[in-house]
């Protein structure tokens, strides 16, 4: 059954133009005239279907890549906050670890001295008693 542009683009859903176009680029000779409108035969049907049902697939896998690249998109975004959230934590958490690293030391140091001090103060009192003690080695020193 022969069909005409009119007919074509109405069952593909495609502008006419487009259509006369391809027919114009390609050199399609319509089979016969149908009220004053040009008609095509099977094989120019088949020719013409197959050049837009293919550009057509094409276009929606196009389309479904979009879709599936906005929704990888949409996903590594989700991530990449994620990870952001994770390396601020850490970054937080590394914060207040050199925090009390830095206390400790200051705590260490703080207790070395005082046990510096605590050390020259007996061996200052070990001295003394050590002096007392040579002096009062004999007993009979104390009625000198």
């Amino acid at each position: 059954m022969d069909k005409t542009i009119k007919k074509m683009s109405q069952e593909m859903g495609i502008n006419k133009l487009r259509i006369y176009r391809f027919i114009d680029k390609n050199n399609i000779k319509s089979s016969k005239l149908i009220n004053g409108a040009k008609a095509y035969d099977k094989a120019s049907q088949e020719l013409i279907y197959n050049n837009f049902v293919h550009n057509y697939n094409k276009e929606n896998n196009h389309y479904d890549n979009l879709h599936d690249n906005d929704e990888a998109i949409a996903f590594i975004k989700n991530e990449i906050e994620e990870k952001n959230k994770q390396i601020d934590n850490l970054q937080r958490m590394l914060d207040q670890q050199q925090q009390l690293s830095l206390q400790d030391k200051q705590t260490i140091s703080e207790q070395k001295e005082k046990l510096k001090a605590l050390i020259d103060s007996k061996s200052k009192d070990n001295t003394n008693d050590n002096k007392n003690e040579k002096r009062n080695d004999h007993w009979w020193h104390f009625w000198n």
